[in-house]
């Protein structure tokens, strides 16, 4: 190790070597029983190589992380648009059916009427409105608490 801290570049080059065809658990043992911190004595060449890899590493970890998130995003994005349709198809269905259920009652709502139950979005409301489309005497009454 003396040889080393003199800065031999073959010496680094050989410990280099040697270290590359022992498998991780050896080499950490090596290490350890060494004190040895294997990237102090590498070469300028081996750390920059080891820089370069784990730049790139990182750079391919990130597209990746990327991807996945996209494609997750992507999922719930789908999930939560077919529910949210779902449930606008199911809103605009009771609002259609109060209006034919009134008109073939002979009950026409007034515009202002016609707004008010476009706008709602909650379907318990709806159902509610429909049961009561079905005994009102006037068109008003539908809203009525």
């Amino acid at each position: 190790m003396e040889r080393l801290d003199d800065g031999r570049e073959r010496d680094t080059l050989l410990l280099e070597l040697i270290l590359s065809f022992l498998d991780e658990s050896t080499r950490h043992e090596l290490e350890e029983e060494m004190e040895l911190q294997t990237t102090k004595w590498f070469s300028k060449m081996t750390r920059q190589s080891y820089a370069d890899g784990l730049a790139r590493g990182q750079r391919e970890g990130m597209r990746e992380g990327r991807r996945k998130g996209l494609e997750e995003g992507m999922r719930l994005g789908v999930e939560e648009g077919l529910r949210k349709s779902e449930a606008d198809g199911l809103c605009k269905g009771r609002r259609k059916a109060i209006v034919l259920l009134l008109r073939s009652r002979g009950l026409e709502p007034t515009r202002a009427q016609r707004r008010r139950l476009d706008r709602c979005i909650d379907l318990k409301t709806l159902d509610a409105w429909l049961r009561r489309a079905a005994s009102v005497d006037q068109a008003s009454q539908l809203f009525a608490s």
